[in-house]
């Protein structure tokens, strides 16, 4: 079940109880809400959604390896986000990079796309981010790890499943804002008062036990300017 489907079964059973969404990749596209600012009806939250992300993590790729110029985009095709698929394709021009974009059935496609992708000369990919990938992480990391295949995520949570890199917001702050956003709309508050919010920060995590694993060289740059580092 996807965070639209939820926050849509809630719309429906009630007008009056404010409903608050703590994750969502882009509440427009999800349809959770028609207008970010200024939500209607009693349905607000975060929306973890923030322009050019897919394309920074793209870039994020190619400088941590310099020497290649074939990467890869891979989604579920079950729960696309074309958004994030259009904002990496449009990278590709400016960074002079090659991409191969790759819907999956995830998890039961992963093996034979992985091996296809590494067979491709892929040196690396962007896992566009869902409710299947996340709650599939240990298993899109094993198959990453036995295919060489060193991965970009779109945030920290996902490297407990074995990717390399991961840029994006953090979650867990998202969902203390959600919490203060029910606080405000408990205390009255009108919920349509309360817009969508957005993530202001992001933090680039690399995971080099991953990187060992893989065997991967990770350009010197991209280390120092990691905000974290996992030993």
């Amino acid at each position: 079940m996807t965070y639209s489907v939820i926050a849509d079964v809630g719309a429906a059973a009630t007008t009056t109880i404010p409903i608050i969404f703590a994750a969502t990749r882009d509440a427009v596209q999800d349809g959770l809400v028609q207008s970010l600012a200024r939500p209607e009806a009693n349905v607000t939250g975060q929306s973890f959604h923030a322009g050019e992300l897919s394309a920074k993590r793209v870039q994020l790729m190619r400088d941590a390896f310099p020497q290649a110029s074939k990467f890869a985009v891979i989604y579920n095709i079950f729960y696309p986000s074309q958004i994030q698929i259009d904002e990496a394709a449009r990278a590709q021009a400016a960074l002079g990079v090659e991409l191969v974009f790759r819907g999956i059935a995830v998890p039961e496609g992963l093996d034979e796309a992985f091996g296809a992708l590494k067979h491709e000369g892929v040196a690396a990919l962007f896992v566009v981010s869902d409710v299947s990938t996340i709650t599939s992480r240990f298993r899109i990391g094993e198959v990453a790890l036995r295919h060489g295949m060193p991965m970009m995520m779109s945030n920290k949570r996902y490297l407990t499943g074995g990717a390399l890199m991961s840029y994006g917001p953090d979650i867990s702050e998202g969902f203390r804002r959600a919490a203060r956003q029910a606080v405000r709309a408990a205390n009255g508050t009108p919920v349509n008062h309360l817009p969508v919010e957005n993530p202001t920060h992001f933090e680039l995590v690399v995971d080099l036990r991953a990187a060992r694993a893989l065997g991967a060289e990770i350009a010197p740059a991209i280390l120092d300017r990691a905000d974290e580092v996992i030993e």
